[in-house]
């Protein structure tokens, strides 16, 4: 038992040391060394919001993920989605009139992945894929009594794959765009296709952490 202990740590020890030897990962084009001193963990927070269609119009997504980012390329964590914008349904009776307008809000979380596929001093290529839970939000229009209430929740599972390149104009400055699709799971068949569509983003990204590593490190304005 103390031969099998002792084995089992040695190899530990043996794959901490190899690991922190090769810093280097797997991009397009092949093997990338990651330099020395390169930090293995750090925190990915961003501000991920993008656009959608809702029945074939325009709207936007507000968004927010935080995670952590492991040897640059690995990127995971919990986002936190809102299509704000209501889409409006009239209410039909089982004779076909109009009763009244619902409105549809939509709201998840989800868990991410990134993979950064390929990056450079000034590109940067990655695809993501979110698995995500939410609500479906159903208001409906009370005409006697002239205001909203609550009519019904309908518990949804979106499901995002997208990719999106960034240029870096600066050190600390960054710009870029991507396209995707979101497919509603487990959703009743007469919202599924409202909110199952294309998702376009359009991004900037100010790098906060580097600028403040930056007075104590002049040289981490050198890390890509």
């Amino acid at each position: 038992m103390k031969h099998l202990t002792a084995l089992i740590a040695l190899i530990l020890i043996s794959l901490s040391l190899a690991a922190q030897l090769d810093r280097s990962v797997w991009i397009i084009g092949g093997k990338k060394y990651l330099g020395d001193g390169f930090k293995r963990w750090k925190m990915d927070f961003v501000f991920d919001g993008r656009n959608s269609f809702v029945d074939g119009s325009p709207a936007p997504v507000g968004g927010l993920r935080m995670g952590l980012e492991h040897l640059r390329v690995h990127r995971f964590g919990l986002g936190f989605y809102n299509l704000s914008e209501p889409v409006d349904r009239p209410i039909f009776t089982d004779e076909g009139s109009t009763i009244g307008p619902v409105h549809f809000t939509l709201q998840y979380s989800s868990i991410y992945y990134e993979r950064v596929l390929f990056f450079n001093k000034k590109w940067e290529i990655s695809g993501t894929g979110h698995l995500g839970r939410g609500v479906v939000t159903v208001n409906e229009f009370d005409i006697k009594q002239d205001e909203w209430s609550l009519y019904d929740e309908v518990d949804v599972s979106p499901v995002e794959l997208s990719t999106s390149t960034y240029y870096h104009l600066t050190w600390w400055f960054s710009v870029g765009g991507g396209i995707g699709y979101r497919w509603m799971l487990n959703t009743p068949a007469e919202i599924r296709p409202t909110y199952e569509s294309t998702v376009y983003l359009v991004k900037v990204k100010v790098r906060l952490g580097k600028m403040v590593r930056t007075v104590f490190n002049r040289n981490a304005k050198d890390e890509y």
